[in-house]
């Protein structure tokens, strides 16, 4: 397939759009979800703040974090112990997700960890008496949130999936996501980039075909068809350098073994037997 392969950046385009197809209607899922949450009549029920403020200081000072908590969710907590802040279930869901901006900005452990200690004291925090109908809303949240969580752990487990949410050029993709050797193509990563593709018949084509591709431009040094002659050394190199196990995430068994089928025949094509005396100075005729 390596001659019907396109560009690097033709083959990367396609993966690509594939990629962005699955996120596409991921959001979209998430995005209905939070709709209907949004749409639920108890988004102005009240929550326990008592209950909360104290649930989250008890947290905080057993575990000697409440320095760690960042100012502007101390004031948050301190508003709500005050009354100065009506926690409603909607406000509780704009807490929410503050602290979950918060929690993937910092680096710092014990800042997340006070973070969490904070959402935890939030998500048990109860209803005041009569407001049921609160309930409602908050399962509705808390089940986009699930789907929404989900969707995010794909995310982090799949880097090329990432780079396409934050923009990659697509003659780069092949290489640093497929073939390369870099920490971003190891087995486990592609492996999770085939899991987000293989639904989509054309993305897996133009996969394996810029494998062969990039294989046959090593064979040749880059060098076209009618001028280029096969080195078997670069090939078998360039062949290990992906492994077997890569190769076989989007290969079968048949086609990879052809593959190395490939590399063996150059081999014996251009392997001198010892003592067969080859005439490559062609002066045997003299």
């Amino acid at each position: 397939g390596a001659g019907a392969a396109g560009t690097q950046a033709a083959g990367g385009r396609t993966v690509i759009s594939a990629l962005e197809s699955r996120n596409e209607l991921a959001k979209k899922l998430i995005g209905q979800n939070y709709d209907a949450a949004r749409a639920t009549g108890g988004r102005s029920a009240s929550l326990d703040p008592r209950a909360f403020t104290t649930q989250a200081n008890n947290l905080l000072d057993d575990a000697l974090l409440g320095g760690k908590l960042p100012s502007d969710v101390r004031n948050l907590l301190n508003k709500a112990a005050k009354g100065k802040m009506p926690l409603t279930v909607d406000v509780a869901e704009q807490f929410k997700t503050r602290i979950g901006e918060l929690q993937r900005s910092t680096i710092d452990m014990a800042e997340r960890k006070a973070l969490g200690m904070v959402r935890q004291a939030l998500d048990d925090t109860p209803l005041l008496p009569g407001q049921q109908m609160g309930q409602q809303s908050i399962d509705a949240f808390n089940n986009a949130r699930k789907i929404n969580r989900s969707w995010m752990q794909i995310v982090e487990k799949t880097p090329a999936l990432q780079a396409v949410r934050d923009g990659i050029e697509p003659d780069k993709f092949v290489q640093q996501f497929i073939t390369g050797g870099g920490a971003k193509a190891n087995i486990a990563d592609v492996r999770a980039l085939r899991a987000s593709i293989k639904s989509n018949p054309e993305a897996m084509t133009a996969v394996k075909g810029q494998i062969t591709a990039h294989l046959k431009s090593k064979a040749l040094s880059g060098a076209a068809d009618e001028v280029g002659g096969i080195s078997q050394s670069a090939y078998n190199k360039a062949l290990n350098g992906i492994g077997d196990e890569k190769l076989a995430i989007f290969f079968t068994k048949p086609e990879l073994d052809q593959l190395k089928a490939i590399g063996r025949v150059a081999s014996y094509e251009q392997f001198q037997p010892v003592g067969s005396a080859v005439n490559n100075s062609n002066t045997a005729g003299t």
